[in-house]
């Protein structure tokens, strides 16, 4: 995360669009989410990969595609 505090300006861009962390686990999740018909951009799968390479235990990273379904929003989580 050194990389992102560094420069955030240069380094934000691609960035995932959720994250979620525990303070108390020191546990931190990513999601970038992706709508029908929506790619990853290479700066969004760099970031996703990224945060693979991290520790396995403390971080994890998802995409998280929208689907509609009936007349509600549903959202499949994968790990990237």
């Amino acid at each position: 995360m050194q990389i992102l505090v560094k420069e955030p300006r240069h380094r934000r861009s691609g960035f995932p669009d959720l994250v979620l962390w525990s303070a108390g686990k020191q546990v931190v999740m990513v999601a970038e989410v992706k709508g029908p018909g929506d790619t990853l951009s290479t700066k969004q799968r760099l970031w996703l990969d990224f945060f693979m390479k991290e520790d396995g235990e403390r971080v994890k990273a998802y995409l998280c595609k929208v689907t509609a379904f009936h007349d509600c929003l549903c959202c499949e989580m994968f790990l990237s």
